[in-house]
């Protein structure tokens, strides 16, 4: 192998390895320099072959066995991340090719940009791009894997591309992750010395395997749930969400903040962080978590010193966060975009890792953002990841009460009773036959009385719930009479149970119109003066037809 003046090309190259691989990171078998002169032979080939394994941090296993050649680690690979590969100007034919290599103790996070291009006057030691070649960039697949095939023999600035909008990397189960670290930049060189097992070299090897540490987190997952006793608006701890977010896993890093993040509806109050568990393990309020409750329609559960230092062992367990509330109103929503009566409700997590613990208990890292993400408090902190939108749906019901001699004359005094029907499809039925059925019967959820005017609202029904994609606008309930207005009469059960469908919003008409007959009065008895006067005349119209007939007997005995 050649020298220069004592230089070790296998010294040079051993050293610049080394280097490479440690700035990058890279869980590797890298070459060391050594004092004893070996023989690597002369670089040959012509192109080499690099592949990056994007794997979630921490989850690697087996690294000491990884090497160039064979790679036998395993983790869980992260899809859809690009990483670019920038040829470096410089000749690994020559020794000075490799001294230039070998000056990179440190390669600055700015020697990539966002954009994942080279900024090389960030890189150091007047390096620069080689003319003439291409950078490459490959998005990575099949398990987290991005492989660089036919590179020309040299060196790379390998950069990894910041996620753009609309762009989503993915984990081996399918699901949705933020890249809260990149991959740091790191230099690799193609060829590089190989060792085998007893630690003896073997020569060059051209299919290079990198794999850069990073951090990831899955996006959080939200489901809502309604009470099936509470169905009314106004109800305490009507609504139950529950915000579940896998905890990442660190190699060699801590927690600088881990922040769950609720940003709820204004239609929804009384919002209370019930429980925090992860991984089935119940975690304390002020012990290992805090609540921020110092914004209005906003939440966010802030993970303790002590806390985060958990979380750390407890890598790819699911923290479940469960919160409950009250639906105060029914949102008026827009009916162009379909969202009468709609709540819409996202969660967001938040996360920073630190090669150093947290000093203090961390405070809420974001700013609250209405209809959007919430934003970070430090510049070029990671945006939060939302989750999906879990959304319910809710209607009013408009009543009036008449009188049936004069519809313009409401009723006041009229109970309705407010069933939620045992068969949701024969109420559905019964309401669009329009028929009055005593088979539409249900349980009692609330009663509402007719006001001076005859009207009556009953302020707000469940409808339903989805936590993806957009609910039923619709739902079947049950209105009865219970109770007549006074002097009026109460139908039969038959005719005063009425199955309606409930539409999610506001309701402008009525939906129930009923009216009331006056109770029938029976005849009143003769009394009073002009009942004297008729029996009187009764009377003596009696007395004089006795005086005729005694009359006309004493005259017939007269003549016999």
């Amino acid at each position: 192998m050649s020298k220069s003046g004592g230089f070790s090309m296998k010294r040079t190259v051993s050293a610049a390895a080394a280097v490479a691989l440690a700035a990058s990171g890279l869980i590797a078998g890298a070459a060391h320099a050594e004092d004893s002169p070996i023989t690597y032979g002369n670089i040959t080939g012509t192109e080499g072959k690099l592949t990056i394994h994007k794997f979630e941090s921490g989850s690697l296993q087996n690294p000491d066995s990884v090497t160039a050649a064979k790679p036998d680690a395993q983790g869980q690979g992260v899809n859809g991340v690009t990483f670019k590969v920038h040829p470096i100007a410089v000749d690994l034919k020559t020794n000075e090719g490799w001294t230039a290599i070998n000056a990179l103790t440190n390669i600055p996070a700015t020697s990539c940009n966002d954009n994942g291009d080279a900024v090389f006057a960030q890189l150091g030691n007047n390096l620069s791009a080689k003319v003439g070649e291409a950078s490459q960039e490959r998005k990575t697949a099949g398990g987290g894997v991005a492989t660089f095939e036919n590179l020309p023999v040299g060196a790379y600035l390998v950069c990894e591309k910041k996620l753009g909008e609309g762009e989503t990397a993915t984990n081996v189960a399918g699901n949705a992750v933020t890249v809260v670290k990149r991959s740091a930049p790191f230099v690799v060189t193609l060829p590089r010395p190989q060792k085998n097992g007893d630690g003896e070299n073997t020569g060059w090897i051209y299919d290079v395997h990198a794999y850069p540490k990073n951090t990831v987190t899955e996006a959080p997952k939200k489901a809502v749930s309604v009470a099936d006793d509470k169905w009314l608006i106004g109800t305490s701890e009507a609504v139950t969400y529950t915000i579940t977010s896998k905890v990442p896993s660190l190699l060699d890093e801590h927690f600088s903040y881990y922040s769950v993040i609720d940003q709820h509806s204004a239609s929804l109050t009384e919002v209370t962080v019930k429980s925090v568990q992860v991984g089935g393990e119940a975690f304390g309020l002020n012990a290992d978590y805090k609540v921020d409750e110092t914004q209005k329609n906003f939440r966010a559960v802030n993970f303790t010193k002590a806390g985060l230092l958990k979380l750390e062992g407890k890598k790819n367990e699911n923290i479940v966060v469960t919160l409950s509330a009250k639906v105060a109103n029914v949102p008026a929503g827009d009916k162009v975009q379909n969202t009468e009566g709609l709540i819409s409700n996202t969660a967001f997590v938040a996360v920073q890792t630190s090669p150093t613990e947290p000093g203090d208990d961390p405070d809420t890292p974001v700013t609250p953002n209405p209809g959007g993400s919430p934003t970070p408090k430090v510049p070029n902190d990671p945006t939060p990841k939302p989750s999906n939108v879990a959304k319910t749906t809710w209607g009013d019901v408009k009543i009036r009460k008449y009188d049936a001699a004069s519809q313009a004359t409401g009723l006041q005094g009229a109970v309705f009773e407010v069933l939620k029907p045992e068969n949701d499809d024969a109420c559905k039925a019964a309401a669009v036959a329009q028929e009055k059925n005593t088979a539409t019967t249900g349980t009692a959820i609330t009663e509402v009385t007719t006001g001076q005017n005859g009207e009556v609202t009953v302020p707000g029904l469940f409808i339903d719930k989805s936590n993806n994609g957009a609910p039923k606008t619709e739902r079947c309930y049950v209105l009865r009479e219970k109770t007549a207005p006074v002097g009026f009469v109460l139908p039969s059960l038959e005719k005063r149970t009425f199955a309606i469908i409930v539409k999610a919003g506001v309701s402008t008409d009525f939906d129930l119109t009923m009216a009331n007959t006056k109770v029938s009065v029976p005849a009143l008895p003769l009394t009073g003066a002009s009942g004297r006067v008729l029996l009187m005349v009764g009377g003596l119209a009696l007395v004089l037809g006795s005086m005729g007939v005694v009359m006309v007997i004493r005259k017939r005995n007269a003549e016999a």
